[in-house]
């Protein structure tokens, strides 16, 4: 029996939770703790197409969208 490697693109969605002054502040811890997340065995994250979609804030208002 051989062994095949066989990938996958995989598209999802990741919600950072920080604490921030203003939303741009929220968007740029957001993107940090984006880059330092363990996404297990997922490979080249960063090479992938990653946006920001929203912001919300608290109380789940969203405050900014894409």
């Amino acid at each position: 029996m051989k062994e095949y490697c066989v990938g996958y693109k995989v598209k999802g969605r990741y919600y950072a939770y920080v604490e921030a002054e203003s939303v741009d502040e929220a968007r740029e811890k957001a993107k940090e703790e984006f880059y330092d997340a363990n996404f297990g065995e997922l490979e080249d994250i960063g090479n992938c197409d990653t946006e920001q979609i929203n912001v919300s804030d608290e109380d789940g208002n969203v405050v900014w969208e894409r």
